[in-house]
């Protein structure tokens, strides 16, 4: 629930070159950071939302569209 600065998403984007990449950044001032990387890296399958992660838990049916998910906790 960590995306920036970036390093574990473009890693996923780079393996999974043809799926959608949804990362999820809590803190909204760390954002940018990301949102810079990823355009500086030119990256067009990762989609960033600044979600609680308890969000996800409540959507099942959400979670159901998803082939593999990576949490991370820090």
């Amino acid at each position: 629930m960590c995306a920036a600065p970036g390093g574990k998403t473009t890693q996923l984007a780079d393996y999974f070159p043809d799926s959608l990449i949804i990362a999820n950044e809590v803190n909204r001032t760390r954002t940018p950071q990301l949102f810079e990387n990823l355009d500086r890296m030119g990256y067009d399958n990762i989609a960033v939302v600044s979600c609680d992660g308890r969000f996800f838990q409540t959507f099942q049916t959400f979670l159901m569209q998803f082939s593999s998910m990576l949490p991370v906790v820090e």
